[in-house]
């Protein structure tokens, strides 16, 4: 698959990060394992359409320009001589493309529709991906830290975290959570591969992957590009030009489609307007905005990752020691500009049955503030160590119970009821998931999920909701 290659990539920067290449290869399977098991086996979203049909206008076509059946001009930009453009970059579309060729090779053979078999191959896209970034992380702990503590950190950020329900997702921001990983571990290890240029390039790398992927994700690389630009010029002209090739070849790229695809270097498709802050869609109150994606009962990220509540702790406790690193600055200067990015936008949560989407992609640089932190010490007092247990138990739960059921089942109930459903989206989660458990059907009470009624609300009929969302089990009940 595409994200094999991407392995294959960073091969040996990763055999240099760790000499064991064993414990790597071991780190990156069993994630894949888990993600792959756990997956859904289906497009989960809409916005991953462009991207599938722009990687199949390149592999049928050698073209970007589509023609799908019903474009959403969300997502889409319509050229005057007809077809249409996406405005949703170009890394997934070229990633996509190994995938394109498998699905066409399998549906040769086995006689199943192009579509089906792609969307299938592709639902599996994120969980290699995600498993790279558990793995890098790993990597990169057991060079500053012990084994145990880079190997606990890596556990939780896999299967703690939102990563592990976005594993089994179609949307970009595990990719976006790459690249910004990418660019600050390759330039923090830059003396463990062969040579700085080397290091630096693939830094470069991944700032071009975050360009290509999304532009949104621009201001948020702003803190990782100074970063490793400052280590870059440390090293000399050489290193620093072994960095800004990639991105410059990655912003010439961007520069070149949207001039082919949408009339001018500068557009992006998009209306105009939506940059200038009066726009309608900067309509949240700015700390409404932060409040909706941190601390809100319905979307907070902590309730969504009550585990990553330990990184205060940590940040808190370098602080008090003085041991925070210029590392540590600009991983909480991105966090930062990446909460502000959206916090006016007129959902700054991104809508998601997850928790704040647009917050995923920062959850992997949360990992990489443990570097030097003895997280051991967090058990020496008994109080915080039940505290710590308890919120990483609750953290792994929750994860569990997105990636059990289908997350977005609670948006069909909310359409499909009479009434008027109150109940938070996470606590609504745990109920669908006990409902499922102990009564092993799909008609759920309406007065169950904060409903002022006690209305049947029948999902019998809807494919994806049915039992528990593992594409194994989809399979089973479809060829049954």
């Amino acid at each position: 698959m595409a994200t094999m290659l991407l392995m294959a990539l960073f091969a040996l920067p990763m055999y240099v990060l760790d000499p064991t290449i064993e414990r790597a290869f071991e780190c990156f399977s069993l994630m894949a394992l888990i993600y792959v098991i756990a997956g859904a086996g289906y497009i989960d979203t809409v916005d991953a359409d462009p991207s599938i049909e722009t990687a199949k206008a390149l592999f049928f076509n050698q073209k970007l320009l589509t023609f799908p059946m019903n474009a959403h001009t969300d997502f889409y930009f319509r050229k005057r001589e007809g077809g249409w453009y996406s405005k949703l970059g170009l890394s997934t579309p070229v990633l996509y493309l190994p995938v394109v060729a498998l699905a066409n090779v399998a549906s040769h053979f086995t006689g199943l529709s192009g579509k089906s078999t792609t969307d299938f191959l592709i639902s599996f896209f994120n969980a290699f991906v995600t498993a790279l970034i558990i793995t890098l992380l790993y990597l990169c702990l057991a060079r500053f830290c012990p084994e145990s503590t880079a190997r606990l950190v890596a556990f939780i950020f896999g299967v703690g975290t939102s990563l592990f329900p976005y594993s089994k997702s179609a949307q970009r921001e595990p990719l976006q959570a790459l690249s910004l990983l990418g660019v600050f571990i390759f330039a923090t290890n830059a003396s463990s591969l062969p040579s700085p240029n080397v290091a630096f390039a693939l830094a470069g790398v991944f700032v071009g992957l975050g360009v290509l992927t999304k532009l949104g994700l621009v201001i948020p690389l702003i803190p990782a590009v100074v970063y490793a630009s400052v280590l870059a010029f440390n090293q000399g002209w050489s290193v620093v030009i072994s960095f800004f090739i990639p991105v410059l070849m990655a912003l010439s790229a961007w520069l070149l489609f949207a001039k082919r695809a949408y009339g001018g270097y500068s557009q992006t498709g998009y209306n105009p307007t939506v940059t200038r802050m009066d726009c309608c869609v900067w309509k949240t109150k700015f700390l409404d905005g932060i409040a909706q994606q941190w601390l809100s009962l319905k979307t907070g990220f902590f309730f969504y990752n009550p585990a990553l509540l330990i990184v205060g702790y940590v940040v808190a406790s370098k602080l008090q020691l003085n041991q925070i690193s210029p590392l540590d600055l600009y991983i909480l200067a991105t966090v930062i500009l990446r909460t502000c990015v959206y916090a006016k936008w007129k959902d700054p949560t991104g809508d998601q049955a997850l928790g704040p989407r647009y917050l995923v992609a920062i959850i992997p640089l949360f990992g990489l503030l443990f570097i030097n932190f003895p997280i051991y010490n967090l058990f020496n007092s008994k109080l915080v160590s039940v505290v710590v247990s308890f919120l990483v138990l609750w953290s792994i739960l929750n994860q569990m119970i997105c990636v059990f059921i289908k997350p977005q089942q609670y948006w069909t109930m909310k359409v499909r009821s009479q009434d008027r459903l109150s109940m938070p989206h996470w606590m609504a989660n745990i109920r669908i998931f006990a409902h499922k458990t102990f009564h092993q059907n799909e008609v759920y009470q309406s007065r169950d999920f904060g409903g002022s009624q006690n209305l049947p609300i029948d999902l019998g009929d809807v494919r994806s909701c049915v039992g528990f969302n593992f594409w194994w089990l989809h399979l089973k009940r479809t060829y049954r």
